[in-house]
């Protein structure tokens, strides 16, 4: 459950940093004026947007394949121990569902 946690606080990290870092990758790195154009304020966003959301497909994608791996190692620990293993099928899909 440890590496949960760290990949947690990596994932709050990488969505801070998206944040701060802005101005890198938007058209407009004015962000100390007052007033912005409607137009400045959706490229901003839009900057953003996709920022934020490459982030997090990486870290979904990361995550996705982190817990496959567990999950491996796992099996072969059960297998190497002759250990028969069962899955509540009902009950994954339930938490899926919620």
């Amino acid at each position: 459950m440890r590496i949960f946690s760290i990949t947690e606080a990596y994932s709050c990290a990488d969505a801070n940093f998206a944040f701060k870092t802005i101005p890198q990758f938007c058209a407009y790195s004015r962000l100390d004026e007052t007033t912005y154009t409607i137009d400045e304020v959706k490229d901003l966003l839009n900057g953003l947007q996709l920022q934020v959301t490459g982030e997090l497909d990486a870290e979904l994608i990361n995550a996705a394949h982190t817990n496959v791996l567990l999950l491996r190692q796992m099996f072969i620990q059960a297998e190497k121990w002759h250990l028969k293993l069962s899955a509540d099928i009902s009950e994954l899909e339930n938490r899926s569902a919620s």
